[in-house]
């Protein structure tokens, strides 16, 4: 190999699945809004930790603001918060009737999705 080539190697970063996303615009899997690169998302346990939920398969995409919105409520509790917002018109801090629209299409497809999987 050339020392060429072994220096390129040197100074390129690992290639680990922060470095990875890191670089790229990640989907909020609730919202669905482009989330900023390096640090403009974070990931959600879907059940929440704190009632039994562990890391394997319960891992999410989402932003950071849905992250904090969602806190520690189950899928369901959450669309029942979202479903109140919208039956009252009432937004949620940034979130327009519109995005609270949309994460509740994103709930209830998920909890389509498990329901069907569990059957």
């Amino acid at each position: 190999m050339s020392k060429e080539i072994k220096d390129r190697k040197a100074t390129q970063p690992h290639l680990t699945q922060a470095n990875v996303i890191g670089r790229l615009d990640v989907i909020c899997k609730y919202c669905k809004m482009k989330t900023k690169k390096n640090g403009g998302y974070t990931r959600d346990h879907v059940i929440p930790k704190s009632k039994g939920g562990i890391n394997k398969g319960n891992l999410v995409h989402c932003c950071k603001e849905c992250n904090q919105f969602k806190n520690d409520l189950s899928l369901k509790e959450w669309l029942k918060k979202i479903d109140e917002l919208i039956e009252n018109k009432i937004g949620y801090k940034n979130y327009s009737i519109l995005r609270l629209g949309q994460i509740r299409k994103s709930i209830k497809l998920k909890l389509k999705s498990k329901a069907t999987n569990s059957q």
